[in-house]
């Protein structure tokens, strides 16, 4: 049954739900800043792509022509990063001296949790064979709040950071960026880049997000030289939580809202038939029907996408 009431019902319920769920996310107890608006940024599973850095080159030298060795799922990019800049509840033996490389996710609880690359033939990254490796990072920034955000990398070695759906650099480094201004292998805009061997080091980009919505983005990291081992991001000297948490709130929204006005329509059903089956004293036995098709052009690609 074709509803398009109970669809625009749906549609703008579900939009109401994902404006409260993005209040809800912003700090309350964010200090006011001054100048621009300050970027909410959140960041949405980061997959991670591993290739040899044969030259130990401090620069990024990977192409799509590259063998890849392995791939592996994360939440946050916060590899190695040096003692005292995460604060965890529970010790953690993780810096940018140690190895192989590991991420460290903080979890609600306020607990770190240590996540070790697979790497590759029995070798973690940063071990072994991998002692020097090339990877590739992508995935999308979620943007729960229009504006800039100073993007805080600290690194050994080099990086390149590209951003799409028009995200522009205000400032910071572009230091032996890819001459095309474009990333090798998702050919977006070069933000920033850093590209060097180096020790352990921080640097910044400002990159201006004009709307809220999801901005795929893409870094290249090479290490090499031995020494020290580290990449790590973080927004406006903050760490960027993951967005598992506001998708999953989002869609058990949708769900709710999708299962009430589906109920409320065969409730509607059921008293219609009951009537009809009064008036002409028959069995009132009923059968409710709790499928909405909606039109195609009302609800949209993106909506659908979304839920």
């Amino acid at each position: 049954m074709e509803n398009p009431g109970i669809c625009l019902r749906l549609v703008i319920a579900i939009a109401i739900g994902q404006f409260a769920i993005a209040i809800t996310t912003t700090n309350a107890a964010e200090p006011p800043t001054t100048g621009p608006t300050a970027a909410l940024v959140k960041i949405g599973p980061v997959m991670g792509f591993f290739f040899d850095n044969p030259s130990d080159s401090g620069s990024f030298t990977a192409t799509p022509l590259s063998p890849l060795l392995f791939k592996q799922t994360f939440p946050v990019i916060n590899f190695n990063p040096p003692a005292g800049t995460v604060s965890c509840s529970n010790p953690i033996s993780v810096n940018e001296d140690t190895r192989p490389f590991t991420d460290i996710v903080i979890r609600p609880d306020g607990s770190c949790e240590s996540r070790a690359v697979l790497g590759h033939a029995g070798q973690a990254a940063g071990e072994g064979d991998l002692n020097s490796f090339n990877a590739v990072f992508t995935g999308s920034f979620a943007i729960v709040k229009a504006g800039q955000s100073t993007l805080n990398f600290y690194s050994d070695d080099g990086w390149i950071l590209g951003i799409g759906g028009n995200a522009t650099r205000v400032s910071g480094l572009l230091t032996e960026a890819p001459a095309a201004n474009r990333t090798p292998f998702r050919a977006l805009p070069v933000i920033g880049a850093y590209n060097v061997a180096t020790a352990p080091t921080a640097k910044t980009v400002v990159v201006n997000f004009p709307a809220v919505g999801n901005y795929p983005f893409e870094i290249d990291y090479s290490e090499c030289c031995g020494d020290g081992l580290s990449l790590t991001l973080t927004a406006n000297d903050k760490s960027i939580e993951p967005t598992t948490l506001f998708t999953t709130a989002l869609l058990l929204v949708a769900v709710a809202v999708g299962v009430a006005a589906a109920l409320s329509l065969g409730r509607a059903q059921w008293q219609r038939r009951k009537q009809n089956r009064s008036r002409r004293g028959r069995p009132r036995s009923v059968t409710v029907f709790l499928e909405v098709s909606c039109p195609r052009d009302l609800l949209g690609k993106d909506l659908k996408r979304q839920s």
